[in-house]
């Protein structure tokens, strides 16, 4: 499994609310600064499921930072593991007819 996929039974358990989308519809701004100012993690759900999530950019700057440390784990996993030669870009260039 992908570090950044979410197990089939995922659950917001770090949500502070649920609403649905008509209640996001009807009360967006109120949502929008209890995200902002009282730092709730609010899923909205659709047909009573999570479809997506409102957080405060604190919350989103983190979750950047996290995907751009994942990716440099990935990388160096992905170097470390690579026992091919390097090979040089003329060469290639060559071998290609580019």
């Amino acid at each position: 499994m992908d570090t950044m996929e979410r197990p089939a039974e995922w659950a917001p358990e770090s949500a502070t609310a649920s609403v649905s989308t008509r209640e996001l519809r009807e009360g967006l701004a109120e949502l929008l600064a209890r995200a902002r100012y009282a730092h709730e993690r609010i899923v909205v759900t659709k047909n009573g499921k999570p479809a997506g999530a409102i957080i405060g950019m604190e919350d989103l700057e983190l979750l950047e930072r996290l995907e751009d440390l994942n990716d440099r784990l990935q990388y160096d996993e992905a170097k470390a593991e690579d026992d091919s030669e390097n090979v040089p870009w003329e060469q290639a260039k060559a071998e290609l007819g580019l």
